[in-house]
């Protein structure tokens, strides 16, 4: 669910990256990087037109207390427009929110909680050699972060519900997925010129 003027820059490794990135890391990683709370410091908005009725609007505001132990951002997007091929007056549309809120324990230590929902509305969805029709699906995500030092430890939640767009006659079936996920990560530098990197997840 995050927005395009949250991404600061998108990276793209063409090979294992285990160690870098965990266990899930097979064959490559495309790692999105946001802006942080200080990167993003303000309120910004954004909106563009189209015809086919598109419409891309956002709004993303960040900042941090005088004290600057805590941050926090937030992050709202709508992305609406119409297939050109569609057979009747439907519009896709996304709406996206996402939200972090960062505590400074210390330079060495801090706690981040984020959030987010990504919701779409007459989606189309393909697969190789038939078309399912327009789909709605709702996605919602939880992570909490603790970073002390070279130690992190991290908890993800996230959970998934598609079905069939209305009307869908007699088949309104949905799809519900839910995802569970802890790590812990570890660096330290046990020779000089050497890291050592291990992680349990």
């Amino acid at each position: 669910p995050v927005s395009l003027a949250e991404i600061q820059r998108i990276e793209i490794v063409k090979s294992p990256a285990s160690s870098m990135y965990g266990a899930n890391a097979f064959t490559g990683v495309i790692n999105i990087i946001t802006k942080t709370p200080e990167q993003a410091n303000g309120t910004a908005l954004h909106m563009s037109l189209g015809d086919e009725s598109t419409l891309i609007g956002s709004i993303l505001h960040a900042g941090k207390t005088k004290s600057g132990n805590l941050e926090h951002k937030f992050s709202a997007e709508i992305d609406r427009t119409r297939e050109w091929r569609a057979r009747n007056n439907a519009r896709a549309t996304v709406t996206r929110f996402n939200g972090l809120v960062r505590y400074h324990f210390n330079p060495q230590t801090q706690l981040t909680f984020s959030l987010g929902r990504g919701h779409s509305r007459n989606r189309k969805l393909y697969q190789p050699g038939q078309d399912l029709g327009e789909v709605d699906d709702i996605n919602d995500y939880l992570q909490a972060d603790l970073k002390i030092s070279n130690l992190q430890i991290r908890f993800f939640y996230k959970s998934n519900k598609t079905g069939k767009a209305e009307p869908c006659d007699d088949d309104c079936e949905t799809w519900p997925t839910r995802t569970f996920n802890g790590e812990i990560f570890h660096s330290f530098q046990p020779w000089k010129n050497h890291n050592l990197v291990w992680g349990i997840n």
